[in-house]
């Protein structure tokens, strides 16, 4: 370690370099290390620079004591520690030179395991970065990403940096990806990707102030999907997982794997019907015109407005996951919920279900419920009597909206900026079509195992459906083995009709239609008409019509491997941008080349080799780079500003997880916790106000013989008055022993004579002071009546040591006659300390008391401050014993400390 003077002598090339150095030293000593003072030229040029111990300074007085304060102070780090360097710029030589250097401390320096901790050495490295970056972009926590740092560096204490630093190093990526304004990052970004894929589509609105404001994008994936699976569309605008909570709407449509498919993607400004028409008008202009043959949403009044006026032809159902959660939170009853699912499943017929439904209604006392009135006002929009034959393609019960909204939970959260939020859901429509990958593989490459007896059937279907579709077939085709003819079959004109009903029950007829001329099957259950999948009814009479295969008018195109194309090696435009994939690989280099950098360190000649490799290996990557790197996608930013945050309307739907307030666990409100809680106390004058109340009408019993005879609760409190009084007392203190031990009124740098006799033997000393103390006292009411017949205030100002006082008025004294400044011992030796305490009687014998202090004293600043202390708060019980005896109970919030006491004679 090199000496002060050597250091003194040093000369450094450049600012940089005294500074690594300044923070080596620290690292190496035990301390950290901040930039305090510089000093430019007037053209900006730097002169002078100072490095201060990281311990330098005070914490403003202000900060400590911050009344308003509602957490936890943090602990004080700084202790005015003068250790420092300074350099200046030798502006003949452009060197810089140490000018200055205070290698002092005046703290513990700290130990060598602890070092890594300290503020000035802790750094994130540009693997580091690079790793925590990529990892973050797809959505890893960072107390995850702490975690694989810790395994690549061996160890929390080999990382150079701690969890916080990642967090913030998380936070500084996130806005240097928006330095351009959030709106015009995502819009650019846009507008790159439409430069890379021609079908890529957005479009955008702006509201006053140049603000976004609606957002719609749909990808060339999502519109070829659209034209293959848009008979189907369902939306809902309950996601609000981002920065400015605008209503999310996900537009969803299920394949021919059965599965959630993306269609687009749209940010509103608000949940106005206008927006929602803007919104469906752009989608449908996005999709070439082509619009959906039905639509499923959570039933709000603007949708329904939008929906009507925009696709007016489309069936519109309402999610029943939402009905049912409705119901449940309207807490109408477990036997109307279970009516209600078998309403939305069941396909009944009209006049079923509203002989049923009155029937329900009636049972559970429900039929004046107004939400149960408005539902059955749309029960041709949930009810599957009324939505037979209207094809959903199996999205009766929206568990998709369910579904994405527990996806999408997983990919976001309520701090994302609108970018963020746009790279998260890419992320989850890629995972979405990389499901959608293997299902069609495994739809390609496998096939399933046919064991039904009709396996003519079952065969013609296996080659035609994907796996999933398939197996509802196959339930279908065990099922149609339970039906029978209910009468024989009947011709009208080109049509075979069929009655069919099922074993044991007679009673629910299905009537099934055979037109021979289109070879065609129309049953009247409806499932193929609203599902796509021959019912089980269908199969049966083409059992028995003897057909040895299924009519293709039975087989749905959307449910089948045709639709797609299976086999294609086509894999469509990538969602990773080029910054991301860059980003990603670098971090993905990094942590493999960690283990070789770090064997190679180990001696001379593997780091020898290795620096060869390294740099052969990076003049090969440089010249290919040049020879096969193509052009960048230029992207053109515009000038939207950021959208505002939006509030919910009355009925909208509130983010999921959202974070909420903490809240103190006795009294439920915001801003403190439990030991802050100012009711904290209630509980315990609960119990003495009970204890109170038997003890008050005790005394009414015992002392009603009385009532003409009037006395006070206590004679020393029995007459109101203002009063202002003093007292002078000593106080001595003798002890035997090792003196280890010594008297509070000790003060052994005191020098004031005449206050203090000290006699010291091998083991024993004597100890004499004086103390007084200034009263003011004011009372009303003379504690004789039962009720609030005393207010006591009494306020008392003490000198505990005259010696001490003495000392200090001499030491004034001295320093004003030598015109010298007043050290800050001697002021607060002659500032007394106050009390403060108020009385007031609740009934009878019974009063509250609240007491409470001042302390005036001076801080290193010579700055003045009040030290309030803090209250305790009692019940105190006249005796009427002796004439003034009482017992008091106290309490200290603060401490949480509970005492009882007795008193005699006291004034």
């Amino acid at each position: 370690m090199p000496s002060d003077e050597a250091i003194l002598a040093m000369v450094f090339d450049t600012l940089e370099g005294a500074e690594l150095f300044y923070n080596a030293y620290a690292k190496k000593i035990g301390f950290s290390i901040r930039k305090r003072d510089s000093r430019q030229s007037r053209s900006g040029q730097m002169l002078m620079q100072k490095w201060v111990c990281s311990k330098e300074g005070y914490r403003q007085q202000k900060w400590i004591n911050y009344a308003a304060r509602i957490r936890k102070p943090r602990r004080l780090t700084r202790g005015g520690c003068e250790a420092m360097i300074r350099v200046n710029l030798d502006r003949d030589t452009g060197k810089w030179v140490v000018k200055s250097l205070v290698s002092a401390h005046n703290h513990k320096l700290v130990p060598s395991k602890y070092v890594h901790l300290l503020r000035s050495h802790r750094e994130i490295k540009e693997g580091d970065e690079a790793l925590i970056e990529s990892l973050s972009t797809v959505g890893v926590s960072t107390r995850h990403i702490t975690e694989i740092c810790k395994e690549q560096h061996g160890g929390y204490q080999n990382m150079g940096f701690i969890p916080k630093d990642v967090e913030n190093k998380v936070q500084a990526i996130r806005k240097n990806k928006i330095k351009g304004g959030d709106a015009n990052t995502t819009i650019g970004y846009f507008e790159g990707r439409g430069q890379a894929d021609s079908s890529f589509s957005f479009d955008y609105t702006l509201k006053e102030g140049n603000k976004l404001g609606n957002l719609f994008w749909a990808d060339s994936t999502s519109r070829s999907d659209y034209a293959l699976f848009g008979d189907v569309l369902a939306f809902d605008a309950c996601y609000r997982r981002q920065k400015y909570n605008n209503p999310l709407v996900m537009l969803i449509g299920v394949n021919h794997h059965h599965q959630t498919v993306m269609f687009g993607c749209a940010f509103l400004k608000d949940e106005k019907s206008e927006s929602y028409i803007w919104l469906l008008d752009t989608f449908v202009k996005c999709m070439g015109g082509k619009k959906p043959v039905s639509v499923i949403t959570d039933g709000d009044k603007a949708m329904r407005q939008a929906i009507s006026q925009v696709l007016p032809k489309a069936a519109h159902r309402l999610c029943s996951w939402h009905i049912d959660r409705n119901a449940g939170e309207l807490k109408l009853g477990l036997m109307f919920l279970q009516g209600l699912n078998k309403f939305m499943k069941s396909r009944i017929s009209v006049e079923e279900f509203e002989e049923s439904w009155q029937h329900l209604v009636t049972e559970t006392k429900l039929d004046q419920h107004p939400w149960v009135k408005g539902l059955y006002a749309d029960r041709h929009m949930w009810c599957e009597a009324y939505l037979k034959g209207k094809f959903f393609g199996g999205m009766a019960t929206t568990s998709r909206c369910e579904g994405m909204n527990s996806t999408i939970n997983k990919y976001v959260d309520k701090k994302l900026t609108l970018f963020e939020f746009v790279k998260r859901y890419e992320r989850m429509v890629d995972k979405l079509r990389f499901n959608e990958s293997k299902d069609d593989f495994k739809a390609f490459n496998s096939k399933s195992l046919c064991s039904h007896v009709l396996r003519g059937y079952e065969k013609q279907a296996e080659e035609l459906y994907t796996p999933t579709m398939f197996k509802l077939f196959r339930e279908e085709l065990k099922g149609e083995t339970s039906y029978l003819l209910s009468e024989p079959m009947r011709k009208e004109g080109e049509f075979e009709i069929f009655k069919l009903h099922q074993w044991s029950k007679s009673s629910r007829v299905r009537i099934v239609e055979y037109d021979t001329k289109e070879d065609k099957v129309i049953c009247s259950c409806s499932l193929f008409e609203s599902m796509g999948i021959p019912c089980r009814h269908i199969l049966n009479v083409i059992k028995l019509r003897g057909m040895h295969a299924i009519p293709q008018s039975c087989f749905k195109l959307r449910w089948t491997k045709k639709v797609k194309g299976l086999g294609s090696t086509d894999a469509g435009p990538s969602l990773l941008d080029n910054k991301l994939v860059e980003t990603m690989r670098h971090g993905a280099l990094v942590a493999k080349s960690y283990k070789i950098f770090q064997m190679a360190s180990q001696s001379g000649v593997c780091f020898d080799k290795a620096s060869t490799e390294l740099t052969r290996l990076s003049s090969g990557i440089e010249k290919l780079m040049n020879e096969s790197m193509p052009p960048p996608v230029k992207i053109k930013y515009g000038d939207v500003r950021d959208p505002d945050i939006v509030k919910t309307k009355g009925t909208a739907c509130v983010a999921p997880n959202s974070k909420k307030p903490r809240k103190c666990s006795k009294c439920r409100q915001p801003d403190h916790n439990k030991s802050r809680c100012p009711r904290g106390m209630y509980k315990f004058f609960l119990i003495f106000g009970c204890l109170g109340e038997c003890i008050i009408l005790s005394f009414l019993i015992l002392f009603s013989w009385q009532s003409n005879q009037v006395r006070p609760f206590d004679i020393f409190l029995s007459t109101p008055h203002v009063s202002a009084s003093g007292i002078i007392g000593a106080v001595m203190t003798a002890s035997h022993g090792d003196n280890s031990v010594a008297s509070e009124v000790d003060d052994s740098q005191s020098t004031a004579a005449g206050f203090s006799y000290r006699s010291h033997a091998l083991k024993s000393a004597v100890h004499a002071d004086l103390f007084s103390s200034v009263s003011f006292m004011a009372q009303h009411g003379s504690f004789q009546k039962w009720f609030l017949d005393l207010t006591r205030f009494h306020v008392r100002l003490n000198f505990p040591s005259g010696r001490t006082f003495l000392s200090g008025a001499t030491q004034l004294a001295h320093d004003f006659v030598n015109s010298q400044q007043p050290t800050n011992k001697a002021l607060e030796a002659i500032c007394p300390s106050a009390t403060v305490s108020l009385q007031q009687q609740i009934v009878g014998p019974f009063s509250f008391r609240v007491d409470s202090g001042v302390t005036v004293g001076l801080n290193k600043q010579t700055n003045w401050y009040a030290d309030a202390h803090d209250p305790v708060f009692a019940i105190e019980y006249a005796l009427q014993v002796l004439g003034s005896a009482k017992a008091i109970a106290w309490y200290s919030p603060k401490h949480r400390e509970f005492m009882v006491e007795l008193r005699f004679f006291e004034t």
